[in-house]
This record gives structure tokens, C-alpha cells and sequence, in this order.
């Protein structure tokens, strides 16, 4: 009897293996640099045009948060999600300088020699650079901090937001009390404050390292900002104002300040660039001379050069982007700088306005909060996969090669801006 030969079904290669042969074919595969396989800190000096590592031997799965002393030179403090390092170097060479304060650093600030750092365990408090730290609060008491504002007219005046809410204290963190702004439980939300004009080289950070001086003849003021909402208080947080003149009702991300003009302000937003010259009462969206407005991915950090202030910086997870025309263009900017990683925090040197740092994650930023912070547990979702850091990446002998690259932000003509667009 004749045995009939059955026909195997044909087993045909998931469909996204054709994007990557393809796309294989068209473009070589990019090889990340040393410095490019991990998350760390980058910087360059203002007018360079290549940033420079200073990671050293650092090798981290991301940097979380990154804040430069204003009373040592070259000593920068890094948290990541290995714990807290410091370098007095510039990043040539660093040191975990504690590791009971918590792995997961997710802000550090400085003020005066004295640093304040938030982790998974609560929010600290050193004196003597790191050598010995105060506990100010537990993370059960406030929830975990995600950023850390100064009152630059208090000395003894801070400011934290954290998924339990907006806190302020009076006593340079001893006690606190809640910023009665009804906000719902869970809102992300970052406070910054608003330092008085600087000399061009003594330049104020944003969010949560703004250093200020008790000179200035304005305050800018403290804002809160969330995904669709802005605020403003002028009393140090006791009142607060929405503020709605000429802004989306959504896609917000983060405030800019102008280091030689206090009135001058920056909102980054998805469908670009607002700006403000009267200290936040009324706000215009930037667009070029082609009458173009610029799409943005989700904007981590946002920064004016102090010494270039028509110069902005804007941290995103598709990098980092540059306006060299006060916010009205924008081009992505990648030399020196590994092309498949997140830009998270950007911020400037107190002690010298020419130099800006920033830091990358290998990680999307988003997955990285999701997890750490505890909002939506370990959950991994699929399109976070695919858009690892804003391409699919493949890690062969410690190597990141960049199969494809997803971007979302481009520029179109621009339409009439209508309120809640």
C-alpha cells in the first residue's frame, strides 16, 4: 500500500523579521560606541559641537537624575538605578559615595554645598558631600520624590512633588506640609521654581536645581506643571493660579527659563514650542518664517544656554534636540552622542554657564518610572518593546546595533492653534 506524503504547512517568519532584513539591506547596522552601550552623563561646552563622555568606567542601565555642586568645581553627583556616585573630575573617574540611601536615586539636587536626594527609601539629606546623611522623610510618609525645587529667597525653603502630591518645608526639610492644590492621587506633576536674573556665567537650573542668589529685583515665581494643566503662586504656595491664556489644554511637558530675561519663559509641548514674555500671563506658540510647526516626542528636560540664551536644549526620548532661533527650529543633534538612547534630565554648571550636561538611558524613561516609581508595577508593554529608546535594538557581544529606528518628531505646516488642540 502507497503511502500518501502529507504536505507540511510552510512555518513563514514573524512579520516584523522582513522589516529588519530589509531594512538590513538599505542601512547597515550602526554600531553604538563604548560609551553608547549604557546609560550615563554626557557634556559639552557651549559653542562645541561634539559632546564628550564622562562616564569613565561607569557602566549603568540608566541615569535617573544629575545635579552639578555650586561650590566645588568639576563634581558632579549622578543618580542612577545602581545608586548615587559622584565625581570631582568631570566625570573621568567616579565613586558610589553611598549605598544605605537607596539603589534607584530618582533626584538629586544641590544647594550651598548641601545635597538633597530622593530614592525608593525616602529623601536625604548630606552636609559634607555625602559622607553622612540625615533621613528627612520615608517614602511611605510622602511617596517616592521625583523632583526637588528651591526657594531661591529662603534659604531654609524647598519644594517636592511625588505621586502623594506637592509638598513644601520652611526648616530645609524637617517637616513638611502638603500644597493644597487638589490634585488627584497619582498625577505626575513636577514643581519648579523660578530664580531671579543671573550674570550670564552664574546661570539658575531647572527642575529642581534652581540656584539662587537673594540679589535680583524680580522673582519669577513657583510653577506646577502636569500633562494638562499649569500653575503658578507668587506667595511661596499658599495661592494658586491655573494658567490657560494661549496654552494647550494637553501634551504639556516642561517649563524653560531665560537666564538674562525672568519675564521670558518656555513651554514644551507635543505640538511644539509656547513662549511667554510677560512671566506666564499670556503665551504664544512659536512657528518658523515657513509658517512650519515642529512635532515633539515626550520632553524630559528643557534648558536655555546661559550664555547663548537663544540657544535651547531639549532632552526627548527620541534624544536630543537643538534650537539655535529662540524655539522657531529645531534639529536633532547626535555628535557624540549615542543615537538609540533617551535624553532625560539636562542641566548647566552653577560655578560656569559654558557647560551643559545631560543624561541617557538605555531604557525607555517611561518604562523606567513605570517600574521604579511603582505606578504600574513591572508591566511591560508591547509597544515599549518595539520602541526600545526609539529604535528596535539588538545587544550582540556588548554591542548595541540599531535595526530600525522609529521617530515622532518631524515638523508639518502649521494649523491654526485653537485651545485643547
Amino acid at each position: 500500500m502507497k503511502h500518501l506524503n502529507k504536505r507540511r504547512p510552510i512555518l513563514w517568519p514573524p512579520f516584523y523579521l522582513y522589516i529588519v532584513l530589509i531594512n538590513l539591506l538599505l542601512n547597515p547596522p550602526a554600531f553604538a560606541d563604548p560609551a553608547g552601550k549604557w546609560g550615563g552623563l554626557f557634556n559639552i561646552n557651549s559653542g562645541d559641537e561634539v559632546f564628550r563622555d564622562s562616564n569613565g568606567r561607569l557602566m549603568i542601565e540608566a541615569a535617573l537624575s544629575v545635579a552639578v555642586s555650586d561650590i566645588e568645581p568639576n563634581t558632579v553627583f549622578l543618580g542612577t538605578t545602581k545608586g548615587l556616585y559622584k565625581s570631582t573630575d568631570n566625570g573621568a573617574q567616579w565613586t558610589n559615595i553611598e549605598k544605605e540611601i537607596g539603589s534607584h536615586i530618582f533626584s538629586v539636587a544641590t544647594k550651598r554645598g548641601i545635597i538633597y536626594v530622593s530614592s525608593e527609601k525616602g529623601l536625604f539629606k548630606s552636609r559634607d558631600n555625602g559622607k553622612v546623611w540625615e533621613r528627612l522623610a520615608d517614602s511611605e510618609d510622602i511617596g517616592r520624590v521625583l523632583n526637588i525645587s528651591f526657594d531661591p529667597r529662603n534659604e531654609d525653603a524647598l519644594y517636592i512633588s511625588s505621586l502623594k502630591g506637592l509638598f513644601k518645608s520652611s526648616d530645609s526639610g524637617r517637616a513638611w506640609k502638603a500644597i493644597n492644590i487638589n490634585l488627584p492621587e497619582g498625577t505626575m506633576a513636577a514643581i519648579i521654581s523660578q530664580s531671579p536674573p543671573h550674570p550670564p556665567l552664574i546661570p539658575p537650573l531647572v527642575r529642581g536645581d534652581i540656584e539662587g542668589s537673594k540679589g535680583g529685583s524680580e522673582w519669577g515665581g513657583i510653577y506646577i506643571i502636569t500633562s494638562n494643566a499649569l500653575y503658578k503662586s507668587t506667595d511661596g504656595g499658599e495661592t494658586w493660579r491655573q494658567i490657560k491664556d494661549g496654552i494647550p489644554d494637553n501634551g504639556l511637558f516642561t517649563l524653560a527659563f531665560d537666564p538674562a530675561n525672568s519675564k521670558r519663559l518656555y513651554l514644551s509641548t507635543d505640538i511644539g514650542i509656547f513662549i511667554s514674555n510677560n512671566a506666564g500671563k499670556k503665551w504664544g506658540h512659536l512657528i518658523n518664517e515657513r509658517r512650519e510647526m515642529y512635532y515633539f516626542p515626550k520632553v524630559y528636560s528643557l534648558i536655555v544656554d546661559p550664555v547663548d540664551t537663544k540657544k535651547i536644549y531639549a532632552g526627548t526620548e527620541d534624544g536630543l534636540l537643538i534650537s539655535d532661533d529662540g524655539g522657531r527650529n529645531w534639529l536633532a543633534f547626535k555628535k557624540g552622542l549615542p543615537s538609540h538612547l533617551q535624553v532625560g534630565r539636562i542641566v548647566s554648571d552653577p560655578r560656569d554657564g559654558n557647560k551643559i550636561y545631560l543624561i541617557m538611558s538605555t531604557l525607555p524613561y517611561k518604562l523606567v518610572w513605570e517600574r521604579e516609581v511603582g505606578r504600574l508595577g513591572m508591566v511591560l508593554k508591547l509597544r515599549e518593546i518595539v520602541y526600545l529608546a526609539g529604535a528596535l535594538i539588538i545587544m550582540i557581544s556588548g554591542s548595541a546595533i540599531i535595526i530600525y529606528k522609529f521617530r515622532r518628531f518631524y515638523k508639518s505646516p502649521h494649523p491654526p492653534f485653537t485651545k485643547g488642540g
